[in-house]
Parts: C-alpha cells; sequence; structure tokens
C-alpha cells in the first residue's frame, strides 16, 4: 500500500506539519509505504527533529512538488497510483486522483473563492474533508460549501516531572505582525502586574524574517523577569512545560475574529500540552481555544484586565489538585490514540 502526503510549508513546521507528520505515522504504522511531498530531503529529519513524531520509514518524494503544479494529466498519471493522499491546504482545491483522497484544512479561510465551480467539481474526487476545530469547520463548510468533520490534532503529554515553579509559559511561533501569537501583548500585561518572584517565559520557533520581532521583544521585556527563548530544543521545551503552573495565549487578541478568522488561534496544540503537564491556561475567548478551555478546566479572556484579573484568581488555586486534575483530564481528549482511532475510520 502507498500514501502520500502533502503541505506546501513543510519548512514552517507548524501545527499543520505536525498534524501531516502524525498522519504519516498513522499510516506508516498501518503499513503503508508513506512518502512526505516535500521539495527538501530533509523533511523527515526535519519532523522528527521538532516533534519527535518517530518516523522510521518514511521517505521524501522530492519530484512530487513539480508534479502537483502540474498539469492535470501529470497529476492523474502521477496520484493515480497512491492508495492514500493526505492535502493539507492553503485555501486552494486540488486535482487528486488516489484511491482515497482526503483534504485537510488547519485555517478558517474566508473570501477566498471557495464555492467557485472549478473547487466543486474538485470536491467531487475528494472523500473526506477534515478540520481541525470546529471552529475551522463553521468557516470551511460555509466558504467550501462542504460538510467536513473535525479531527483534533494528536497532542504528545508531558511527562510530570519536578515541582511547578511560579512560571507563566506561552509557547508559539514568533510571527511579526498582529496575526501571530502576540507575545508583545503578554510582555505588557506580565509588566504591568508585577507578580512577585514570577516569571514569564516565551518560546517557540522563528525564522530568519522574523528575527527583527524576537529582538523588539528583547528590548520590550528589558529590566523585567521575562526569558525569551527562540528556537529551543524539545527537552528545553518540555523542561518549561514541566515547571509553568500557568499557561498564557493571546492570539486572536485585537484581531477582527468575523471578517478575518485566520488571524486567530484555529486550535491552540500548545495550550493542550500545558496542560498535559498540570498548568492552568489562560487563554484567549476565540478561535478554537475555547474548545479546549472552559469554566472548569481554566479561564479565557476578552480584555487585558481580565486576563490580569484571572491570572491573580488562577494564582490562588494552584493547590486546588481537583480543579487541576480536571484541567489534565480534559487533555486527555486529543490524546494519540482518539486521534488514530478517528483517522483510521476514515480509510474504509
Amino acid at each position: 500500500m502507498k500514501a502520500g502526503v502533502y503541505s506546501l510549508y513543510w519548512d514552517t513546521l507548524g501545527g499543520g506539519e505536525y498534524y501531516a507528520g502524525m498522519v504519516a505515522k498513522i499510516l506508516e504504522e498501518r503499513g503503508y509505504k508513506v512518502e512526505l511531498f516535500s521539495p527538501s530531503r530533509n523533511t523527515v529529519d526535519s519532523l522528527n527533529r521538532r516533534f519527535k513524531i518517530g518516523l522510521n520509514h518514511t521517505t521524501v518524494n522530492q519530484r512530487a512538488i513539480k508534479l502537483m503544479h502540474g498539469s492535470i494529466l501529470a497529476k492523474w498519471l502521477f496520484t493515480s497510483h497512491y492508495d492514500v493522499l493526505f492535502f493539507v491546504s492553503d485555501g486552494s482545491i486540488p486535482f487528486l486522483f488516489g484511491k482515497k483522497n482526503l483534504l485537510h484544512f488547519q485555517v478558517p479561510f474566508k473570501g477566498v473563492g471557495g464555492g467557485n465551480w472549478l473547487n466543486q467539481l474538485k470536491l467531487r474526487s475528494i472523500h473526506h474533508v477534515i478540520c481541525n476545530s470546529e471552529f475551522t469547520k463553521r468557516h470551511i463548510d460555509e466558504e467550501y460549501n462542504v460538510k467536513s468533520q473535525v479531527i483534533y490534532p494528536s497532542v504528545r503529554p508531558i511527562p510530570k516531572i519536578g515541582s511547578k515553579q511560579k512560571i507563566i509559559l506561552s509557547v508559539g511561533r514568533f510571527d511579526g505582525n498582529r496575526k501571530g501569537k502576540r507575545q508583545d501583548v503578554l510582555v505588557d500585561a506580565f509588566k504591568k502586574m508585577k507578580l512577585k518572584n514570577w516569571r514569564l517565559i516565551l518560546a517557540g520557533g522563528v525564522l530568519e524574517t522574523d528575527s527583527k520581532y524576537v529582538a523588539s521583544l528583547t528590548r520590550q521585556a528589558k529590566g523585567c523577569p521575562i526569558s525569551i527563548d527562540a528556537n529551543c530544543s524539545f527537552a528545553k521545551l518540555t523542561a518549561y512545560y514541566q515547571a509553568a503552573s500557568l499557561f498564557w495565549h493571546a492570539q486572536g487578541f485585537g484581531t477582527d475574529i468575523i471578517n478575518h478568522p485566520q488571524n486567530t488561534e484555529h486550535f491552540g496544540i500548545s495550550a493542550v500540552e500545558a496542560m498535559t503537564a498540570g498548568a492552568i491556561p489562560l487563554v484567549f475567548n476565540g478561535g478554537g481555544l475555547p474548545e479546549i478551555v472552559d469554566e472548569a478546566t481554566g479561564y479565557t479572556w476578552d480584555t487585558i484586565a481580565d486576563l490580569e484579573s484571572k491570572t491573580k484568581t488562577a494564582i490562588y488555586r494552584l493547590n486546588d489538585k481537583a480543579f487541576i486534575n480536571r484541567i489534565v483530564l480534559k487533555s486527555h481528549q486529543f490524546s494519540k490514540g482518539v486521534f488514530d482511532a478517528k483517522f483510521v475510520s476514515l480509510l474504509g
């Protein structure tokens, strides 16, 4: 059996690439000969190094990228030999001719002409449209006139080692625009709160094009107990999760969510990772984040004042074991076992 997995953005190593990598892992475990359609021969190694996915037999098909952007005949000649094709959409719909064609949306695209006749023609060969959250699904179904299904990402549990410290953690790519994780907002909030003996740690990946944003954050945080760790190792990130008592997430703050839903957090893998380690999540009340966190398992916030107030409340609840246990239990809804079972059911 042969399977192909496509993403246009392997080099960013973001949520969509993690999701696609986990799909490759499932297929590999079930005996498929899996190929990643990527221009870089190092894609498998990069996925394993960043996400510890554990791909053992998956290979890279560099030639596939050119063929996937070729003529319809070229696409048919190439893709018809695959038993399963998994395509992470960048907003476009591909012509796929595999025996089982799966189209995945990480982003709630809006206003991209999703319902045009050509896309509707292409969708006839798609067996399942998959979204990463109910939030994404609502927008995709409306934009593309489809009935998609939600399969939440598989989130790795963080081993509970050591004791919690007075650390607030935020994890996410350093993206220097208002569509990013908004670390700048969190730095300002932390400086204003002046929490005694507490530290804020900002960790995440950064591309060279966003290095100026990291430099700006460093200047903004100067003189405060704030650490900025760009492109930190997997081991170091795990240690941060294990030590953090609170977790902050601000993506979507200051965004027109109705007209620009793509600028919010579409799911929130890092929030779930923090919850598996027993950190109390305080996340912006928008996008897919409220599907992860509710009043029984953390806090959602709408304004900076709201974040500050609920952070102080969360600090008072750090020794509430029942509360912490509910948080950890909620994270189990996004386990690899749940993800695998739902995905395998689509293969037929």
